[in-house]
């Protein structure tokens, strides 16, 4: 009786062990299986951000992009300055001097110049003179900044002969400035 006993106990063990490993190798799956889904969890979560990101950005973007006074690209330059100079024209301002400034040099080899910088001056009416320096970067949608501006007295046509004083010209102002347009 106690060979048959002993194998009973071990057929027990055997069932027990067999079990055992079973039950391993499932609570193991299982774990497996929980580190996945929670992993899958983890990268659905990233990936809804990315989307919400990318999307605040893209709306952004087209706000930025319908917004005036934005940086404008390299072939608008010539049609945001032909609206500057007819600008002058429509207050009958004279223009007498108009150039682009060259750019500053920098050590840096990949520095991006990311603006032009212009130098202008014209002579007119104070109150046309001042119209067109107050809204001087509404001209355009273009993003423009006055970097530098002096206004003063027109001297040349307030020297007239003592005995004929053009009375329309003496409030005339030479405005001499300094902008930039930035580009993209």
């Amino acid at each position: 009786m106690k060979i048959k006993e002993l194998s009973k106990i071990k057929g027990a063990f055997k069932y027990i062990g067999i079990t055992s490993i079973v039950f391993l190798i499932i609570l193991g799956l299982f774990f497996e299986l929980s580190v996945s889904y929670q992993e899958a969890n983890i990268t659905k979560a990233n990936m809804a951000n990315m989307q919400k990101t990318i999307d605040e950005y893209n709306n952004l973007a087209i706000k930025i992009n319908e917004e005036t006074y934005r940086p404008v690209d390299k072939e608008q330059l010539d049609t945001v300055q032909t609206e500057i100079l007819n600008n002058l024209a429509k207050n009958q301002l004279l223009l007498e001097k108009f150039s682009e400034k060259e750019a500053k040099k920098t050590n840096k080899k990949d520095t991006k110049i990311s603006f032009r910088e212009y130098d202008i001056s014209f002579v007119g009416d104070w109150s046309k003179a001042i119209t067109v320096v107050t809204n001087f970067t509404n001209t355009s949608d273009a993003l423009i900044t006055i970097e530098k501006i002096q206004i003063s007295s027109d001297e040349t046509n307030n020297t007239k002969s003592k005995d004929k004083i053009n009375t329309n010209q003496t409030n005339n102002v030479k405005v001499d400035m300094v902008y930039r347009i930035y580009i993209k």
